[in-house]
């Protein structure tokens, strides 16, 4: 973490937003988490950091397929209070075609979230596209919220005026 990342996650957390950027995740997560899943009560930052941070490496993608795999990057979190407790992807389900580009799975745990909850990381767990999720082995079965990057971050965040 370099002293500019060190800033924004400083100013983030006191909720300020130093860029534009930054500011139109927060947005974005905070009608998402407050509007659609009438979660009003939980801290914001981490999934509005997580968006801002996966934008960042969609931008920095250097293929369509990596770009799009960002794109439909999501992440559990925490009904209560807003936590991050794992993170999901979607894999091809066909072989990439370069007239069609890639068909893609629904979301399912990543391996590393899966290991961490003591579940295989060789059988994907489907987590489906909607907007919550439950198993047994996650938060003691409790439903929690599937967050995808396509519901706070796509769109065109306002640039900052800094030097890029």
């Amino acid at each position: 973490m370099n002293s500019e990342t060190h800033t924004i996650l400083a100013q983030t957390r006191l909720r300020t937003c130093p860029t534009p950027e930054l500011q139109y995740h927060w947005d974005k997560t905070q009608r998402f988490l407050e509007g659609v899943l009438h979660m009003r009560s939980v801290d914001i930052f981490p999934v509005a950091y997580w968006a801002w941070n996966t934008s960042l490496w969609i931008k920095g993608a250097e293929d369509d397929w990596t770009r799009q795999l960002h794109e439909r990057s999501g992440v559990l979190v925490a009904p209560d209070d807003g936590t991050i407790v794992g993170y999901t992807t979607c894999i091809p389900i066909n072989p990439v075609n370069l007239a069609s580009g890639a068909q893609w799975s629904g979301s399912i745990l990543r391996p590393n979230t899966s290991e961490a909850y003591g579940l295989d990381p060789n059988k994907p767990i489907s987590v489906g596209d909607g907007y919550w999720f439950a198993h047994p082995a996650i938060m003691h079965g409790q439903q929690i919220a599937h967050v995808r990057y396509v519901s706070v971050g796509m769109g065109h965040a306002p640039r900052s005026n800094r030097a890029r």
